[in-house]
């Protein structure tokens, strides 16, 4: 039927920042459960080593524990908790990061 059944969006902070952004990921409902969110962390990992970078970060809304669990077994850990970062609703994010070193 050809679908989109998940993307990721990245950002390439290397001379600025250095690190690799997690912008998006988004898992069509009826795909989810199936790894592909999984996956794509996996492929930022090679595009993280690819431009020579030692980290990633992305962050969530605190509410969103699917994608918490993702990123704590992907191998992320939780840095920060910044209290309303997102609106629409006001919530907290938390901040995670994976570093190659």
């Amino acid at each position: 039927d050809e679908k989109l059944v998940a993307m990721m969006f990245l950002y390439d902070w290397k001379g600025e920042k250095e690190f690799l952004k997690i912008i998006n990921i988004a898992v069509h409902p009826d795909f989810r459960n199936n790894q592909y969110a999984t996956t794509l962390i996996q492929h930022s990992v090679d595009v993280m080593r690819e431009s020579n970078l030692r980290k990633i970060k992305s962050e969530t809304r605190q509410s969103n524990f699917a994608m918490q669990r993702v990123l704590k077994n992907c191998g992320f850990t939780k840095e920060l908790e910044v209290e309303e970062y997102y609106t629409k609703p006001v919530e907290t994010a938390y901040i995670f990061v994976l570093n190659s070193e």
